[in-house]
């Protein structure tokens, strides 16, 4: 939905919905693998929109360098 990339959530549950093809689920008692991390977004880039041809973070506006990632709004706040 965002890109090619490495995603990551901040509820396991949302994480969880991307173990398994929506078109070939897996039984419920499928062993699944989840990574628990810490991660550092930097200074991030606020995607309102869906932006599945990105393929790096943008230009900041005011310096013009690259934010260092982007984070998705939820839809409850704007995203």
């Amino acid at each position: 939905m965002f890109g090619t990339a490495a995603y990551f959530a901040a509820n396991s549950s949302k994480a969880d919905d991307y173990t398994e093809s929506r078109a070939n689920p897996l039984p419920k008692a499928a062993e699944r693998t989840l990574i628990v991390a810490r991660v550092a977004l930097g200074e991030a880039y606020r995607a309102l929109r869906p932006c599945p041809d990105m393929r790096r973070p943008p230009d900041h506006a005011s310096s013009g360098l690259e934010y260092d990632s982007v984070w998705a709004e939820d839809r409850s706040s704007g995203g």
